[in-house]
């Protein structure tokens, strides 16, 4: 099986691209890739497409595509053999993925051999649950997302962004006790291969 490439924002810095390349090279994956957007702000999204775009074309990506999956058909990931998940709003992000039966299709292409990448809350909701960021940020589940299971790739939980969170070591170590999850850190501008 492939592993999973986390990253907090690190995809336009120059030493964790350069990693993602190289692991796509050394599995021999085909270059091409599906990004799903849903989290990303809708007037940001033009803005992180075209660089986005334009980074993987230089890298030699001859299919660079986007989706939504609050309004495209999920199962379109099938054709992908690399989905990256982007980041943005986490509870509605899960709650997109739950409602269309992405979550499925996702697990589905992890054991076929599809290559995932998860970029900040496109990292969290590839964990066990992301009753962490209701832990430390409820107001932005703005949709009031009840059901905090996550797709559940990965054993335990991921902590994006994690270097922010140094004053709120106390209240996530209780998390994990409480809740019995490994959990995995990923700095700013850093990543993760698991």
């Amino acid at each position: 099986m492939l592993p999973l490439f986390l990253t907090s924002n690190g995809l336009y810095e120059d030493d964790v691209f350069i990693e993602l390349l190289k692991v796509i090279k050394d599995h021999k994956i085909q270059k091409k890739i599906c990004f799903i957007t849903t989290a990303i702000r809708k007037s940001d999204r033009a803005f992180h497409q075209d660089k986005t775009k334009n980074l993987f074309n230089k890298a030699g990506f001859k299919i660079v595509d986007f989706i939504d999956i609050e309004v495209d058909d999920p199962s379109k990931l099938r054709e992908y053999p690399i989905v990256c998940i982007f980041g943005g709003d986490p509870f509605f992000l899960l709650g997109q993925l739950r409602g269309n039966g992405a979550i499925e299709i996702i697990r589905e292409l992890r054991e076929k051999g599809h290559f995932i990448v998860g970029h900040s809350s496109g990292a969290a909701v590839l964990g066990k649950s992301i009753s962490h960021a209701q832990l430390l940020h409820p107001e932005w589940n703005t949709i009031n997302l009840v059901d905090l299971e996550g797709i559940g790739l990965i054993d335990g939980v991921i902590l994006p962004h994690s270097n922010r969170y140094t004053k709120s070591e106390g209240l996530i170590k209780e998390y994990l006790e409480k809740n019995q999850y490994n959990i995995i850190r990923i700095n700013d501008y850093k990543y993760e291969i698991v």
